[in-house]
């Protein structure tokens, strides 16, 4: 059977590990959140350049019929 200080020496092993889990868990959700930033502007852009395109398309078109 453990010494009570075995034991206490294991809780604080084991909460020094939560800690760090919870600090690891923490940089993810920050580089989860960069990386939909990142995701958002490169579709809020690719949307753009399609309107851009799009755009130009029809004014060539409406260009073309005159």
């Amino acid at each position: 059977m453990r010494t009570p200080e075995e034991i206490r020496a294991e809780i604080e092993k084991v909460e020094r590990a939560k800690k760090a889990a919870v600090r690891k868990a923490e940089r993810c959700d920050r580089r989860i959140y960069e990386l939909a930033c990142e995701h958002s502007d490169a579709l809020n852009e690719e949307n753009r350049r399609r309107r851009a395109e799009a755009a130009g398309v029809v004014k060539e078109a409406s260009d073309a019929e005159t």
